[in-house]
């Protein structure tokens, strides 16, 4: 059966795995171990988002407010039947918050469901890198940025390590009252 029409998710999904099968063959002494990412941009900086906890991204259209949250929560928005919350990736990433961009995005995370939605400037496309050929975490990143990020790929891209992500304290909503 043809299917006439595939999803954000199941597109994003089948490009990173077609990037990994048009990959050459590693060879002996050469690195095997790659991280299949889609890369965003975020506060004028891109980053890279493993694959392995993405469930999907759709362009940012209705979000219901979360009274008595902060400026990092977005807020609520309906996702394959599901509310889930969004947070500013920036505030991961220890950015300076800015009002949302005009066609802003979101990507849909989580281990085995999903979970929450991450805010981006802009989906920039699908990239496998070599967990092996990253660069260090540079010191004048803050400390909350360097827990997330496993290393710089070529361009300076952060490639973001999927766990540290999904266990931040900046994709818990804090209330007035409660810790994250």
């Amino acid at each position: 059966m043809i299917r006439a029409s595939w999803s954000p998710s199941e597109i994003l999904r089948l490009r990173a795995r077609a990037q990994q099968l048009a990959a050459p063959p590693a060879k002996d002494g050469q690195a095997k171990h790659s991280q299949p990412s889609l890369v965003v941009g975020v506060g004028g900086e891109l980053c890279a988002i493993p694959t392995a906890v993405i469930h999907g991204v759709a362009r940012l259209k209705q979000l219901a407010p979360l009274p008595r949250t902060g400026p990092d929560v977005v807020g609520l928005f309906a996702w394959a039947g599901e509310i889930l919350p969004a947070f500013q990736l920036r505030t991961a990433l220890a950015l300076p918050l800015s009002a949302l961009p005009e066609g802003a995005s979101v990507v849909v995370v989580g281990r085995q469901v999903p979970e929450a939605g991450l805010v981006v400037d802009s989906l920039e496309g699908a990239r496998t890198f070599d967990l092996d050929a990253l660069a260090p975490v540079p010191e004048r990143m803050s400390a909350r940025a360097r827990r997330l990020v496993r290393g710089l790929a070529p361009l300076g891209i952060p490639v973001l390590d999927g766990d540290a992500l999904l266990d931040s304290d900046a994709l818990f909503v804090a209330t007035p009252g409660t810790s994250a």
